[in-house]
């Protein structure tokens, strides 16, 4: 018996020899040249993974053609659907002034508005002007300015002023940077900031982007740790671009690594460090991979619950924009939107529905204005709901729509200017 048992054991263990040497051989005919990392496998880059990859910056690409697609004649490029930026020392980066895509679909102005005319330092006779702040779903990624929410809301109020400050990819904490800079240049009577938690919250707790998505962003973000019982701003290390990419050239260097071990949550050293022995092996290679994409799944679910440490410091810059708003004689309004995806979720999913609310509930807490607009997007029809050209922000229904619900929320205190 005891021979048999043994006898199994030996034929378990060199089964798995063989695997392991066929994964090490023909294994690695199907990985491709990737400057992200090792390589890729079947599309799925192997560690080491670079922090910053070589290769042509984003932005200069801009007047490329996005996907092939045309749409009203008009073959649209990438600027007409993400817009222009630049690199930014506070905020990592910002939206890049006088700016014009091909088509004329994204336009910024003097200050980096996504205006198509110059915004007066104060308010014109008869308007009532607010400052709109917060990431693409805000800015109306994906679509021409004339059918973002904010235009539709301001041509559907002619006394009203929306100026769109918001900027694409951003987090919460450089939303509130971004409006310290503009909140004693603007006159306002308050301002929005617009809120997306399924793919907003996981951005509080990164400093890099492409540590949690394929963004090509280079610039380290700031954003706020908790700090008692407020929050602290977390700065770059680096004080420009140029600095960042000198010290890019050379490596990860040991500042970059103990920031990122500090106040980035998506970086696993595992990924980006040469592991002896052990790492060599595409097997390793392949485990790592598979489990980077696992704990980042579940880490980015995590902040989804009340008290996490994204929720957390999302609540409390809410707070301090509140007050801080308050102190100027300015209103504040938070808009709580669920993504395309969120809605589905809601309509077809009761547990997810409960934990929204009970979301909404945890970050509108303390609020003055505060309003939820997935009861407005629950009960439109499934045709409102469209998507745009990018298929991850909503189309020109949807956003009339958040139109409609926006104009209805804003607070209407008379006296204000």
């Amino acid at each position: 018996m005891a021979s048999r048992r043994v006898s199994q054991w030996s034929l378990a263990a060199g089964a798995c020899l063989l695997a392991l040497l066929l994964v090490e051989t023909a294994g690695r005919i199907f990985v491709r040249p990737d400057p992200r990392g090792y390589g890729s496998l079947f599309g799925v880059v192997l560690p080491p993974m670079q922090i910053f990859p070589a290769g042509q910056d984003p932005d200069l690409a801009r007047e490329a053609p996005y996907h092939g697609q045309i749409i009203d004649g008009q073959p649209i490029t990438v600027g007409d659907v993400a817009g222009y930026h630049r690199l930014d020392p506070v905020l990592g980066y910002t939206t890049l002034e006088n700016a014009v895509s091909v088509n004329g679909w994204w336009q910024s102005n003097e200050i980096g508005a996504r205006e198509s005319g110059p915004t007066e330092p104060s308010v014109a006779p008869g308007q009532t002007r607010w400052l709109l702040f917060g990431e693409s779903f805000a800015h109306g990624s994906g679509l021409p300015g004339r059918e973002t929410w904010a235009e539709v809301a301001d041509a559907a109020d002619p006394a009203l002023d929306i100026v769109n400050l918001a900027v694409d990819g951003y987090s919460m904490a450089q939303a509130y940077l971004r409006y310290q800079a503009y909140a004693g240049r603007l006159e306002h009577r308050g301002m929005i900031l617009m809120f997306v938690p399924g793919v907003d919250l996981w951005r509080e707790i990164n400093v890099i982007r492409e540590l949690g998505e394929p963004w090509k962003v280079r610039a380290v973000m700031p954003r706020y740790a908790l700090d008692g019982e407020g929050i602290r701003l977390i700065a770059s290390p680096y004080r420009s671009a140029n600095e960042l990419e000198a010290d890019r050239r050379k490596g990860l260097s040991p500042m970059l690594r103990e920031h990122l071990r500090s106040y980035d949550r998506f970086y696993f050293p595992v990924e980006h460090q040469p592991v002896p022995v052990v790492g060599g092996l595409l097997s390793f290679k392949i485990a790592v991979a598979a489990w980077g994409r696992y704990a980042r799944g579940r880490l980015r679910r995590a902040q989804f619950e009340p008290g996490s440490e994204a929720t957390e410091i999302s609540r409390r810059i809410f707070l301090k924009l509140q007050e801080e708003t308050a102190a100027r004689s300015r209103q504040f309004l938070l808009v709580v939107l669920p993504t395309a995806t969120d809605l589905d979720r809601l309509q077809s999913e009761p547990e997810f529905a409960k934990a929204w609310q009970t979301l909404v509930n945890y970050i509108c807490a303390g609020q003055h204005n505060c309003v939820d607009l997935a009861p407005a997007l629950r009960r439109a029809s499934a045709d409102e709901i469209d998507l745009g050209p990018d298929g991850n922000h909503f189309g020109p229904r949807a956003n009339a729509l958040i139109a409609a619900a926006v104009l209805d929320a804003l607070p209407r205190h008379p006296g204000m200017t």
